[in-house]
């Protein structure tokens, strides 16, 4: 029996099959025409295209199966998938959930943060919608503070050392000597260390517990006055008014200042390092407002592009209503900003809404993780050690040498190892430690030094080491 094939879309049709007697069946395809008048798109978007041509002038029968035969399956599915629509096909299946269409990897990808449009209307956004505003500049965690405080500490080949000599000595084939003799001075020397770093993270806390405690005015629509609360409280779009001296608790663009000319200056120093103020002006329809409370009542529209960490740069756009009902846009640069931590200069008060928050903040995002610094005087022990080290296991060797390597000579070689790793002064850890604590202490106190904050115990030293 004999099967044709015909397309709808033109009088071309395929050759008939050959009966089954025949030595070499043909295999029938659905026929494509190129010209861009006759064809259809229906279904071509999700269907393959052998010939690479465009969507446009592709077209595909809907309703005819792509092999005509069973027998004919296997070949003519391993050439469509030899093209690239199959091989990005058969990818997509393999690594796509069935039920949401993510990739396996994406539910492990942290959401990367996008631009924002915020309305000046009064209400408040969803805390769950955009990071908390919290600062936290601890480096421990507390049930991972002794891990991670000890492993920070045998990363250092002096403290390794004496531990391999610590763990020799509960051998009783290798001990030499009495057990207290190596274990105390180790566990001396990391008793000091985990206080030590344990005051410093406290002191850490208390830092950030006082910065997020701190308290400012924000405006809320209807209300006869402002409302004091403190800065972990404060969400994306909220309008807050600050003061001279105050330091800024987030992202803010500038909308007023008590200035009749919209400008208003701020201290970067605890930003970018630099000491010269730097000027600011608020948006212009914004300023020309009677009061603070007026920004409530133009329907303003705040886009701020997503967060990132060039402090020098800033693209947005403020739309508001004019009183005649139309809509009017300006364009928000850096001088329209005031970025989290720092500090008004000006006299007077500055009114902004906040547009980032949390780690959102550009300070935040230019802020590295918490790590354990080591000062240049850590390093220099720590090579030392090494030296010293080598030297005593080539005496350790000379002295094995001289009695012969015959029975058990590996023990008496360890043995002559535990006998001179006085060679390496243990107590040479402990008081560098005690001088540091010391010398932090005397900073912090000291009165001509007003505001002195040691924020890291473990590198005091290096302010007498700086080179140029």
């Amino acid at each position: 029996m004999r099967r044709s094939t015909t397309n709808s879309n033109s009088n071309t049709s395929t050759p008939n099959r050959r009966t089954s007697s025949s030595p070499q069946p043909q295999r029938t395809y659905p026929t494509t025409t190129t010209t861009a008048s006759t064809t259809t798109n229906q279904g071509t978007a999700d269907r393959p295209n052998p010939g690479g041509l465009h969507n446009s002038q592709y077209t595909q029968q809907p309703q005819q199966p792509l092999f005509e035969d069973a027998a004919a399956d296997d070949d003519d599915r391993q050439r469509l998938m030899a093209t690239d629509w199959g091989r990005r096909q058969s990818a997509n299946t393999s690594s796509t959930n069935q039920f949401t269409g993510k990739r396996w990897w994406q539910f492990w990808r942290p959401k990367a943060p996008a631009a924002r449009t915020v309305h000046l209307n009064g209400d408040r956004t969803p805390a769950s919608l955009y990071p908390p505003n919290i600062i936290r500049n601890q480096k421990y965690h507390p049930a991972t503070f002794l891990f991670v405080v000890l492993f920070n500490q045998f990363k250092y080949f002096f403290n390794l050392y004496f531990l391999l000599v610590c763990i020799s000595q509960f051998i009783p084939l290798l001990r030499v000597t009495y057990l207290v003799t190596n274990v105390v001075p180790l566990a001396l020397v990391l008793t000091i260390t985990i206080i030590k770093e344990a005051v410093d993270d406290a002191r850490r806390y208390r830092r950030d517990k006082e910065a997020n405690s701190q308290r400012y005015w924000r405006l809320v629509r209807g209300a006869a006055r402002p409302v004091r609360v403190p800065s972990s409280e404060l969400r994306v779009g909220d309008v807050v008014v600050v003061g001279k001296d105050e330091r800024i608790p987030a992202d803010l663009v500038l909308l007023r200042t008590s200035d009749r000319s919209g400008s208003m200056f701020v201290r970067t120093d605890q930003l970018d390092g630099e000491t010269d103020w730097k000027l600011r002006t608020a948006v212009a329809s914004t300023q020309h407002l009677p009061d603070d409370a007026a920004v409530f009542s133009v329907g303003g529209v705040v886009y701020a592009d997503r967060p990132h960490k060039d402090i020098h740069h800033f693209l947005g756009t403020f739309t508001f209503t004019d009183p005649s009902g139309n809509s009017i846009t300006e364009p928000l640069n850096v001088e329209n900003t005031l970025w989290m931590n720092t500090v008004v200069a000006s006299a007077g008060s500055a009114v902004g809404v906040v547009v980032y928050t949390g780690r959102e903040t550009r300070a935040v995002m230019n802020t590295s993780a918490p790590q354990t610094k080591d000062g240049l005087t850590d390093h220099e022990l720590n090579v030392m050690s090494k030296w010293l080290c080598l030297i005593l296991v080539i005496l350790a060797v000379t002295m094995v040498g001289l009695k012969g390597f015959t029975g058990l000579w590996w023990v008496y070689l360890i043995r002559f190892v535990v006998l001179f790793s006085t060679i390496i002064p243990l107590s040479l850890r402990v008081n560098l430690d005690l001088c540091k604590t010391v010398c932090s202490g005397a900073i912090s106190q000291d009165d001509r030094i007003p505001g002195a904050i040691v924020r890291t115990s473990t590198i005091p030293e290096e302010l007498g080491r700086v080179q140029y």
